[in-house]
């Protein structure tokens, strides 16, 4: 298998009044992609032995009180997306262009609050036992779905619209129009039809071709001529992480702490697909009134959103070894994300000298919930007096406990999906390792490296090596009074994509393929504080 990425409403289905949940949903909403405080991102967030920062009490409660004193930050950064597409390889040695062939770069830049928070570090003036221990709040984005996709090209085999037409075939054309559609039939069809997209032919009642297609006498179906094919779509969104934390300091050599986590989802969808003929001359089309009109364009555009919370705990400590060395440790329970979700689709049709037809679909809405895996880490650091510090984490989840479950006790049936859950997904396993240097006390520099692993496995049973990495680097500045500031750039390698905008219809000619072979996400971030 490979990590395939289908237009929703085309494959997915988006039918009556529910979502079409799946695998990759799941996986989706599940996955994070941890940000923190300028300092925690710099060196590639392995502070799962170290704490001490703002930015580390979500990676483990018990950090927030290492430093023994109280302190506020504020983590500002912009993010950029940058996506190079192409084409799929031409098929069996064809010469002809099989749609979104161009190559193309798209990049798409968003302001973002990856972290915020402050800590209050109590004091209980022991000489032993229970040192100190602190109360904590912070705000931190786990994770960012920020994307934007642009492909183009021309192709003179195939077309969205005949794909839209052999997906009304069997649907008499008086339901399709009919003011109650939506409720009965799948809204791809629905729409096409009332926007014009498609028509029956040829005295038939339920055998549709598309506005870009011409019948022969024969009643064989095919692309009239030339078309530019332009496709695109705009992800946007968080995942933040809101914690409550209290953690405590016994005798400067056991940290432990605890983490009420509140989670809050938002996810922004929007792609659409545009087809142009490249000349108008060749798609004349003779409508019920004698009239011969030329098809220009048509544009069938589909919006998404998710939102959702939930709820989790995490648990942690940190133990001082000999030789400066520490140990961290976390688990993290599942978290029940109260999700909903709507979405809608419009379509238009233009034709030469004509005024354009559209239609637009009812905004479909669907609740559901859906349990994330538990979260296990574990990590080791090092410190060499005041100049050296080395860091690094392991983290494990179980992708295959995520399971959707019915919202408000409906009857709804997730037993595909749960089962398509159980078969394909299983760990994901990820290593973070980080350096900080202090050349002086005032100046610090750093380094961060994860490599996260694809949970999916392949027909074989087999972890599909698929898998993200990122690279940071850091530079800090601490004032000899309360101040600090924090600078950090990283780049997010995520995996290749294969986008398939609409499926196969014709025998032995494939749909047009378009591949993101480089897919990068580029964060600036950072963080100004004080220590009280």
């Amino acid at each position: 298998m490979k990590n395939r990425l289908f237009l929703t409403a085309a494959f997915l289905g988006i039918t009556l009044s529910l979502g079409a949940q799946n695998l990759y949903d799941a996986q989706r909403f599940s996955a994070t992609n941890y940000y923190g405080s300028a300092r925690t991102i710099g060196m590639g967030n392995a502070v799962t032995a170290v704490g001490g920062d703002l930015g580390s009490i979500t990676f483990n409660p018990a950090g927030s009180s290492v430093a023994g004193y109280s302190q506020i930050s504020l983590t500002v950064g912009a993010s950029v997306s940058s996506n190079f597409s192409n084409g799929s390889v031409l098929t069996q040695g064809a010469t002809i262009p099989d749609g979104f062939g161009d190559s193309n770069v798209t990049r798409h830049t968003r302001m973002q609050l990856p972290s915020f928070g402050a800590i209050l570090n109590v004091d209980t003036h022991r000489s032993r036992g229970l040192l100190n221990y602190s109360f904590g709040f912070s705000g931190n984005a786990s994770n960012n779905f920020l994307s934007e996709v642009f492909a183009s090209g021309v192709n003179s085999r195939t077309t969205y619209l005949g794909y839209l037409a052999t997906q009304a075939d069997g649907i008499p054309s008086a339901d399709l129009n009919s003011y109650n559609a939506y409720d009965n039939y799948p809204w791809l069809p629905v729409t096409a039809y009332k926007a014009g997209l498609i028509a029956t032919y040829g005295g038939n009642t339920d055998k549709y071709a598309g506005a870009t297609e011409f019948v022969d006498e024969s009643g064989n179906i095919e692309l009239a001529g030339d078309i530019d094919q332009r496709y695109g779509q705009l992800v946007f969104g968080n995942k933040y992480d809101f914690v409550f934390n209290w953690s405590g300091n016994v005798n400067n050599s056991v940290y432990f702490g605890f983490n009420l986590g509140l989670t809050s989802l938002d996810y922004k969808y929007d792609d659409y697909i545009r087809e142009q003929a490249l000349n108008s001359a060749d798609f004349p089309l003779e409508f019920d009134d004698g009239v011969i009109r030329y098809f220009d364009n048509a544009k069938a555009r589909y919006s998404y959103t998710a939102t959702g919370a939930g709820m989790y705990a995490q648990f942690g400590l940190i133990a001082r070894l000999p030789a400066g060395l520490r140990f961290g440790a976390m688990i993290q329970t599942p978290t029940v994300l109260a999700i909903r979700e709507k979405w809608s689709q419009d379509m238009t049709v233009s034709y030469l000298k004509e005024s354009s037809t559209s239609a637009e679909s009812p905004s479909g809405k669907f609740s559901y919930r859906l349990r994330t895996p538990w979260k296990l880490s574990a990590g080791l650091a090092w410190t060499l007096g005041e100049k050296l510090l080395l860091s690094a984490d392991y983290e494990m989840m179980d992708y295959r406990s995520m399971k959707y479950r019915s919202a408000y006790n409906y009857s709804d049936d997730f037993s595909g999906a749960n089962g398509d859950i159980r078969q394909w997904m299983g760990f994901s396993h990820s290593m973070r390792l980080g350096a900080e240097f202090k050349p002086i006390p005032q100046v610090a520099v750093r380094a961060g490296y994860n490599l996260i692993t694809d949970p999916e496995k392949n027909d074989e049973g087999r972890y599909i090596y698929n898998n993200r990495q990122n690279f940071s680097l850091g530079v800090g500045y601490s004032s000899n009074g309360s101040f600090f500031c924090d600078l950090a750039v990283r780049m997010l390698n995520r995996n290749k994509q294969f986008i398939t905008p609409y499926g196969d219809y014709i025998e032995n000619v494939p749909s047009p393929e378009i591949a993101l072979t480089r897919n990068h996400l580029w964060d600036v971030m950072f963080t100004a504080g004080w220590r009280f």
